[in-house]
Order: structure tokens, then sequence, then C-alpha cells
């Protein structure tokens, strides 16, 4: 769990070596808001074979249309005041409440309305947020926790979503996150080769 791209090499490497069982999954935090582990983790685990589950699919709260830009803090006992209180990194207020996970948000509220068939039942911004997860190559298994009884109702449903080849395209850019050295530049590289 929360191993590196290089650890991950590395234990599979020994599992090798000493003939010991292959690792079969590599649990990690993955999510619309929190994607870094495409620079390593990912790569890592399609090398080795090994398969994705992954943790926080609603990254911690942030996706699960709780929070909004009109808002000046979070709400009281939630699961971002937690974080935020606890300086947790990457999901603290502070480091979420801007333009960017604003503008994501919108998107996954626009996508949910695309997606309804039934406004009865109407899709989640949480669903899309999870799809997202389950759909983008390589595909991966959620971990999803909750709450309440209707929260595990609404994400059971979440698996007869398809989103569409623009719905994920506009989601991956809305979440694209900076590459850091050497990723920008191996990035540049490989456009030069395409």
């Amino acid at each position: 769990s929360n191993f590196g791209g290089w650890q991950t090499a590395k234990a599979a490497s020994i599992c090798r070596e000493y003939k010991y069982p292959n690792i079969i999954a590599n649990e990690f935090q993955y999510n619309l808001v929190c994607r870094e582990s495409e620079w390593e983790i990912l790569p890592a685990c399609k090398d080795q074979g090994i398969g994705l589950v992954t943790w926080s699919p609603l990254g911690m709260g942030w996706l699960t249309g709780k929070y909004s830009r009109d808002m000046e803090a979070p709400p009281e006992n939630s699961r971002v005041e937690h974080n935020t209180k606890s300086k947790l990194p990457g999901s603290s207020w502070e480091s979420r409440a801007n333009d960017k996970t604003w503008d994501l948000i919108d998107l996954l509220k626009e996508i949910a309305v695309e997606l309804t068939t039934n406004e009865e039942d109407p899709v989640t911004i949480a669903q899309v947020a999870i799809k997202w997860v389950m759909q983008k190559e390589p595909s991966a298994i959620p971990i999803v926790g909750a709450t309440k009884i209707s929260q595990v109702i609404n994400n059971i449903k979440t698996p007869s979503l398809t989103l569409s080849e623009d719905q994920m395209n506009r989601l991956n850019e809305a979440s694209e996150i900076t590459l850091p050295y050497p990723y920008h530049f191996q990035k540049m590289v490989q456009r030069s080769f395409d």
C-alpha cells in the first residue's frame, strides 16, 4: 500500500528473485484531484503486471458535491474540516479551495446532468468521479467508503455508467496537473516522436 513506483518495481523484482508469490495489487490514492501517481506508480504497476486498487476516489470528500466555490470554509465536522485541522497535505481547505478545483466540480456537475436519464434518480458528481477512476486507463478498482446507506446505494450504481470519450477528455483536461522535472521533459521528448 502506498508504494512509490521504484518501490513497486523493486518489490516485484525481489519476489521474482526469491521465488515469492507475485504482487497482485498496489493500493494508492488516485482521483481527479490527486493524479500524481500517474508519474511513476501507474507505469510501474503496468510494467510489472500489478493490479491497481485506489483509495479515496472522491478526493477525501472534495468530489462529493458537498463543497462549492461560494463557501468560505468547510462545514463543521466534515472530512475536509478534519483534514484542514490536521494539516493533511493535498486535502485541506487551503490546498484545494481554488478555481481549478471549483471548475472541476462544475464540470462534474455538468457531466452528471448529461448522464442523467431519469430525473427521479439523477447521476451524482460522486458517481462521475468514481467512474472516471474505473474507466481511466489503466483501469483501477476504487475503494469507496461511505458514512450513510444512501451513499452505498448511490455508489453501487456507478459501474452501470459509461463516460463518453468526450466526457473523459474533458475530465482529464480539467484535472491535469503540471508535471515536475523530469516528467515534463520526457513528455516533451515523447511528443516529438509521436
